[in-house]
Parts: structure tokens; sequence; C-alpha cells
């Protein structure tokens, strides 16, 4: 039985080709690293490291999509990037909390 192991890829130097997911996540990747040393946190945080990448990413401007971004084109509506001008990633958010008596 031979087992189908995906697309081949040919890997001449003169050939150059990537999968646009493969691309894709190599930018997610780079900037989850770039982040994480940018602000000095565990590597336990990669995971909310990466969500926060992918959030950002969501509100920014694409070329491939008429230099719209990926939530607008896909809920219709103006995003709202308040929240990303705020507050970055691994910051100290102080809460004021009130006893319910």
């Amino acid at each position: 039985m031979k087992w189908n192991t995906g697309p081949q890829f040919n890997t001449e130097a003169s050939y150059f080709s990537i999968p646009t997911a493969e691309h894709r996540w190599r930018h997610f990747k780079k900037n989850v690293e770039w982040l994480m040393n940018l602000r000095n946190c565990p590597p336990e945080a990669w995971l909310l490291a990466l969500q926060y990448i992918c959030g950002v990413m969501n509100h920014t401007a694409e070329k491939s999509l008429g230099h719209h971004p990926p939530l607008q084109v896909l809920e219709g509506t103006t995003i709202d990037i308040s929240i990303l001008l705020y507050f970055l990633f691994w910051d100290i958010v102080y809460v004021s909390r009130v006893d319910d008596k």
C-alpha cells in the first residue's frame, strides 16, 4: 500500500515555491517570536502571544483583500481597532474591584 504524502515540491535551487499556508505560518511564527522577545514574556505564554498576533493581523489591512482588514471583509462592517491602540501584549493592567454587598 502506498501512502499519500501530500503535494510534492521541486527542491531545485532555480525553482522556488512555498504553499500559501506554510508561508503564512512562517509569518505568524516570526511575529510571535519577535513579540515574545520584545515584551520579555515567559515561553509558556506562546499560545497567548499567538492569539494576540492573530487578532492584530485580522485587524490589519491586506493588499490581497483590496487594502481591507480580513475581519472587515468577513463581517462587512468597519472594524474598531481602539483596543489595539490602548494595550500591548503582556502589559500590566490594573483593575479596581468593587465588593458586591
